[in-house]
């Protein structure tokens, strides 16, 4: 059976987009490893944040990792970007 990352990441985004930790966290590890896609580490960031924020285990250790690669702006931009997405849910 031959993988394809592109099709997993987009169902891993829809149901993400709905509230799922577990689909937030594996996007966010796609991201993070450029898995479907580039490797985005804000969009990383943003999904662990999610998933952090419902207690999903490894979550937080894996948000910070993103944080550290990516630069104050790009930082600040997620984090608003996760506080808008926190207060919708």
């Amino acid at each position: 059976v031959e993988k394809d990352h592109g099709k997993a990441l987009g169902w891993y985004l829809k149901s993400a987009q709905g509230g799922n930790a577990s689909a937030q966290f594996r996007a966010a590890h796609m991201y993070l490893k450029g898995e479907g896609g580039e490797q985005d580490d804000a969009s990383a960031y943003i999904f662990f944040s999610l998933a952090a924020a419902k207690d999903f285990p490894k979550a937080a250790k894996l948000r910070d990792k993103a944080a550290k690669k990516l630069s104050r702006e790009e930082l600040a931009d997620a984090k608003e970007l996760v506080s808008r997405a926190l207060g919708s849910q």
